[in-house]
C-alpha cells in the first residue's frame, strides 16, 4: 500500500495523492487571496456550488470533476445547508 499525501491549500481547498492520482477537492478562484494549487489533478471534487468550492477553471489540466450533492439531491428534498437537513442529519448520526 502506497502513502497518501494531504495537502490544505487554504478554503477548503485540499489534494490527496499518492504519486500516481491526485485528487483536488473545492477548487477557489485565482482572485479569492490564496495562491492557485500548483497540481494538474486527475479527479477533482466540487462540494456544493459556491464560488469558492467550484472554480473548476482555475484548475490545470483535464481532470475528471464530480459535483454534488446539489446535482445529487431529488426535488424536494432539504437543502444541505437547511436546518431541517442539520436536524435530520445530526438525528441519524446520534448527536
Amino acid at each position: 500500500m502506497e502513502a497518501v499525501t494531504i495537502r490544505w491549500w487554504g478554503q477548503a481547498c485540499c489534494t490527496a495523492g499518492d504519486g500516481h492520482t491526485t485528487v483536488l477537492v473545492d477548487p477557489f478562484p485565482a482572485d479569492f487571496g490564496y495562491p492557485v494549487p500548483d497540481v494538474e489533478p486527475q479527479v477533482v471534487l466540487v462540494t456544493h456550488e459556491h464560488r469558492d468550492h467550484n472554480a473548476v477553471e482555475a484548475v490545470r489540466g483535464n481532470p475528471a470533476v464530480l459535483r454534488g450533492p446539489e446535482r445529487l439531491r431529488r426535488r424536494g428534498s432539504p437543502s444541505p445547508e437547511s436546518p431541517r437537513f442539520m436536524t435530520t442529519k445530526a438525528a441519524r448520526s446520534g448527536a
